[in-house]
């Protein structure tokens, strides 16, 4: 049997939360561009330790893909991340660029869905004339 689409523990995610890095913690800029988090941020992240929860960062910025596209380092990118958090006093469990399993994704460019695909195209429709 192949293994690679097995179902995950039903607890898998639980007590993790994902928060991206770009324009949820920090604004939105240019990779090594200092900048301080967005107000709040670390706030809110040491609340979510506080209460138990696993943090994890997500980020494009340390995806290959990304890394491919712009001829940036994988490497130094990471270590870029991993010096504006520990700089900024953010607490986090781990640092990834893909979908993991999680309880919640705090991400500034997220459509929750509703259940209602109608509601989703609605808002992408008004989002796009937004931008």
């Amino acid at each position: 049997m192949d293994d690679t689409f097995r179902k995950p523990p039903v607890n898998a995610g639980s007590n993790v939360v994902c928060v991206d890095f770009d324009g949820t913690l920090f604004p939105y800029r240019p990779l090594y561009e200092l900048n301080p988090p967005l107000a709040g941020a670390v706030e809110a992240v040491r609340w979510m330790k506080l209460q138990g929860y696993k943090v994890v960062i997500f980020t494009s910025r340390c995806s290959t893909t990304w890394c491919e596209q712009s001829g940036e380092s994988l490497s130094a990118n990471l270590v870029w991340v991993i010096d504006r958090l520990i700089e900024n006093g953010i607490p986090y469990d781990d640092i990834t660029a893909e979908k993991v399993p999680a309880e919640f994704y705090i991400d500034d460019r997220a459509i929750e869905f509703r259940g209602d695909w109608n509601e989703v195209m609605t808002r992408l429709k008004a989002e796009r004339r937004v931008h």
